[in-house]
């Protein structure tokens, strides 16, 4: 058997349907976990920075006006 023929065979013996389709379902799992990842970081990026400025400029607001406007100690 030459070499052009073994490669062939296993080429006809891999290239089932069952096999295409799981190679496909991975590839379209894989882009979309490629593609929502910069999203993803840029979601977590935004929401540490409103946890950092506005929750705590909120907070801190919320204080100063019981203990200040209120005068709850």
């Amino acid at each position: 058997m030459s070499f052009r023929q073994r490669i062939k065979d296993r080429y006809n013996k891999l290239c089932t349907t069952d096999n295409i389709i799981d190679i496909t379902v991975d590839a379209i799992i894989l882009l979309a976990d490629v593609l929502t990842s910069p999203i993803l970081i840029i979601v977590r990026l935004i929401k540490h920075i409103v946890n950092v400025y506005f929750i705590d400029r909120i907070k801190r607001a919320i204080k100063w006006f019981v203990h200040k406007v209120l005068r709850i100690k």
